[in-house]
């Protein structure tokens, strides 16, 4: 049995994030890298909506789940959450800039590992050409950062795999743009 309060329910049992009708959906947990990761999607779903993933980790399936700040996934009061700093940002708008398009309103994920332990992220977004359209993108692999924490590979997957081992110095050597979700 459940008490019922702000973060559990008699009917509908413990919840493990949301609350006070803030935004959040597309929630979804994948067990890697000896973490139960809980993603879920907040903002607006249209291209000027703010809609992006972000992450929060725990060591047991049902939590308490906390992001790198030590904020929890729970809302007791309303507020607009598109770009308030909680959780992990996984992904939000950008554009590389040799593409014509960027990306916006990415979103609605589901996450896999393959048998080879290698982990994908698969979602959809739409983009900065003027219209609702939204396409379906699988990321070739999520990697864990040295302290701990999900990011995912900024272009999406075309069947390429990275070797294991790395690359050799003399491919990587060169200019680069880096994409840094702040909040």
């Amino acid at each position: 049995t459940y008490p019922t309060n702000l973060h559990s329910d008699a009917y509908f049992g413990k919840k493990i994030a949301g609350g006070a009708y803030v935004s959040g959906e597309g929630s979804y947990i994948l067990r890697f890298g000896g973490y139960y990761w809980l993603f879920i999607s907040y903002g607006g779903l249209t291209a000027r909506g703010g809609y992006n993933i972000r992450v929060f980790r725990s060591t047991r399936p049902e939590g308490p789940y906390e992001d790198r700040l030590g904020h929890t996934p729970f809302y007791d009061t309303y507020r607009l959450n598109f770009n308030d700093g909680v959780g992990v940002r996984l992904f939000g708008a950008y554009r590389w800039r040799p593409e014509g398009e960027g990306m916006v309103a990415q979103g609605h994920n589901s996450a896999l590992v393959d048998d080879d332990g290698r982990a994908y992220i698969v979602y959809h977004t739409r983009t900065t050409a003027g219209h609702e359209g939204h396409y379906l993108r699988v990321h070739q692999q999520l990697f864990l950062n040295r302290d701990g924490w999900l990011v995912a590979a900024p272009y999406r997957m075309r069947g390429e795999r990275l070797a294991r081992r790395g690359l050799p110095k003399k491919e990587i050597v060169g200019d680069y743009d880096v994409i840094l979700h702040r909040l």
